[in-house]
């Protein structure tokens, strides 16, 4: 090897020399103070803020009341306390706001034809003809009755007032109401005792097969209950589900005190004529009605 070859490769040797002993007892000194925080970065993306149901169908509605202390029936000064759920297909609870034209609430009872009546004490309800208990918000979005709430997942619950005078017997509490869709309507009955564990059946047969059913309801698939309000009039569509479990729902609005002041038994006497009635196509005689009185609703429609 030559002097030129050993003179370049030394101060490289002692270059690394220096620097492996530089990095030998080399200890870490102590973190500084932290620095202050960067600019924050730009927004992410928009998250999910919900989507709506889309699976097919209409709204549908639940109706419950709360169980009586004694497991059997309701008594003086007790407070039934009535739920109303309204849900779409995906089975979320639509609050009332978002119901179309119509919900109403009715509270009936007993069952007797000649005492049933409209509870209108237990409503908290002022008696007048055509007057029904409205469940959505009024427009200044307050509610119509003191006696009624909306809770924040859109639940109704409607605690009645305390139990007075009322018969004895079986009372129904009833939900009319129609989605955003006038073809989505729907009417359902819930059923309670006050004063008794004695149940009174309808005189025509339980609401969902009643014996109306055998000629009024059509029994193919997604067939209707055929009577006087499926026909347009009263609305667009016609109001089919007031006819949908008779007599059940039918009593709601005409019995002796209802919203309808024309009974029901002279509405069903006097368009059936059967060969058992004491006197065919009259109203009941042992009624002592006024006159039919015509609906607010339509000059040209049927009376309600």
């Amino acid at each position: 090897m030559s002097w030129e070859g050993t003179a370049k490769r030394l101060p490289l040797s002692l270059l690394g020399a220096v620097v492996i002993a530089l990095g030998v007892g080399c200890s870490e000194g102590d973190q500084g103070p932290q620095g202050p925080p960067g600019d924050g970065g730009p927004p992410g993306p928009g998250g999910d803020a919900g989507s709506s149901c889309t699976q097919p169908g209409g709204l549908s509605a639940v109706v419950a009341v709360s169980s009586p202390v004694n497991g059997a029936f309701f008594l003086v000064g007790d407070r039934p306390v009535v739920t109303i759920t309204f849900t779409d297909p995906c089975g979320q609870t639509v609050p009332p706001a978002s119901l179309g034209s119509t919900a109403d609430f009715f509270v009936v009872g007993p069952r007797s034809p000649l005492q049933t009546v409209t509870a209108y004490n237990l409503l908290n309800l002022t008696p007048a003809p055509f007057t029904a208990q409205g469940l959505k918000p009024l427009a200044d979005g307050g509610l119509p009755n003191a006696n009624l709430t909306v809770q924040p997942d859109g639940t109704v619950v409607y605690t009645l007032n305390p139990i007075t005078t009322e018969a004895p017997g079986t009372y129904t509490a009833a939900v009319w109401a129609i989605g955003p869709d006038p073809l989505n309507q729907m009417f359902v009955l819930q059923d309670f005792q006050i004063g008794t564990a004695t149940v009174e059946p309808l005189a025509s047969g339980p609401a969902d097969d009643s014996t109306c059913a055998s000629c009024h309801r059509n029994v193919a698939t997604g067939g209707k209950t055929y009577m006087a309000h499926i026909a347009p009039g009263f609305s667009p569509a016609g109001n089919y589900a007031l006819d949908s479990l008779p007599i059940g729902s039918c009593k709601a609005c005409h019995n002796n005190a209802g919203y309808s002041p024309n009974h029901l038994l002279r509405k069903t006497h006097g368009v059936h004529r059967g060969e058992h009635q004491l006197a065919p196509g009259a109203a009941h005689p042992g009624t002592a009605l006024p006159p039919m009185t015509p609906s607010p609703r339509s000059s040209t429609s049927a009376s309600r």
